[in-house]
This record gives C-alpha cells, sequence and structure tokens, in this order.
C-alpha cells in the first residue's frame, strides 16, 4: 500500500506551523482590529444618530484586511506599538527601538 503524502525532507515547511502560528482573526482581520472597529463605528452612530455612518465598518475592515494580507502581524505589530510607546530612551545610541514584551 503506498501513499502519496510527501515526506518532511520534501516540504519546506510544516502546512499546520502556519495555521498555528496565525493570530485568531474575524473574517480575515484580527479580533481585537474587529472590535476597536466596531465599538468606534457604534460610538459614532450613537453620538450622531445617523444611520449611513454604520457604513464605514465595512470600510475600515476592508483596510484591516488589505493590511492582514500584506503581513499577518501587521496589526499586531500596530498596537504593540502604540502599547510600548514611539521611542525607546536610548534610541540613539542603539539606533532602533525595541519591542519586547
Amino acid at each position: 500500500m503506498t501513499t502519496n503524502i510527501p515526506l518532511d525532507s520534501e516540504l519546506d515547511f510544516y502546512p499546520i506551523a502556519t495555521g498555528l502560528t496565525r493570530p485568531s482573526t474575524f473574517k480575515g482581520v484580527p479580533l481585537q482590529y474587529a472590535a476597536i472597529c466596531g465599538m468606534l463605528t457604534a460610538l459614532g452612530f450613537v453620538f450622531l444618530e445617523d444611520l449611513r455612518l454604520l457604513l464605514i465598518y465595512p470600510v475600515f475592515h476592508a483596510i484591516g484586511y488589505a493590511l492582514q494580507i500584506w503581513d499577518n502581524r501587521f496589526i499586531d505589530i500596530c498596537f504593540l506599538r502604540f502599547r510600548k510607546g514611539w521611542n525607546v530612551k536610548n534610541v540613539k545610541f542603539w539606533k532602533g527601538n525595541s519591542y519586547h514584551v
């Protein structure tokens, strides 16, 4: 009995590793991004009382989806940058920033 499963040496990567290392998503965007966009849209709707404002969520979602296609961790890195600040105190010495959690 022969199978057509490729040997480990023939694979460039393990297919399961890609799925396990991606962030959890809601229709293609990270859950945090979808929640923030949903809350901002809902708050705008409540304050302005204009039903047309709900149409801005698909625009926000499309922007997030395009960024997620470009790089799986782009939005996570943006959230990390907002949480950690813009520059470390010794950025001139090290010539870069540190995002160590």
